[in-house]
């Protein structure tokens, strides 16, 4: 009982110790509630929305936005913007758990998965092979040191450095 209970508790203190997915997407994406174009020149409305995607049009509107205002350069409110993100990042979960599954053995680790699921798409995570096999060996470490070594962590930043040092 007692090794269950001090079990509990390293999982509550590493998973406080810690920031959320939607933590770590709102910091890298950033808000602006009025359309802009991302660093590639996609139409970009709230965290990081892509508004050029097939699904981009009925997503807005299921948020009762103006499709056509918001990609015109128009906006959308706080609360639709956080609609949008919630809708995005239960995607970008999904994406993360079909490449490593429901759980990596580490929270603060499936944060990451799920702010890189979000950023890159889970065709762009799937890439990252040598990493996911750290990962999958729960080799933290060596995770965060091959992150360093990636296109992605050039392109991106202080999100990289951040992402690593959480994993």
């Amino acid at each position: 009982m007692k090794v269950f209970a001090i079990a509990a508790l390293f999982a509550a203190v590493q998973a406080s110790s810690c920031e959320s997915d939607t933590q770590l997407i709102k910091e890298g994406e950033g808000y602006e509630a009025c359309m802009y174009y991302d660093s590639v020149g996609v139409k970009t409305v709230c965290y990081g929305f892509n508004l050029e995607t097939g699904s981009a049009q009925s997503e807005v509107e299921a948020v009762g936005g103006d499709y056509n205002s918001v990609v015109s350069g128009g906006c959308l409110t706080k609360t639709q913007c956080n609609s949008l993100l919630d809708t995005e990042v239960d995607k970008a979960r999904q994406g993360k758990d079909s490449i490593y599954g429901a759980h990596v053995g580490c929270t603060c680790a499936d944060n990451v998965l799920v702010d890189m699921d979000y950023n890159l798409g889970t065709s762009g995570l799937a890439t990252f092979t040598t990493f996911k096999s750290y990962i999958d060996a729960q080799n933290w470490d060596a995770a965060a040191d091959d992150l360093y070594t990636t296109l992605w962590c050039d392109q991106v930043g202080n999100r990289c450095s951040r992402d690593a040092e959480q994993i």
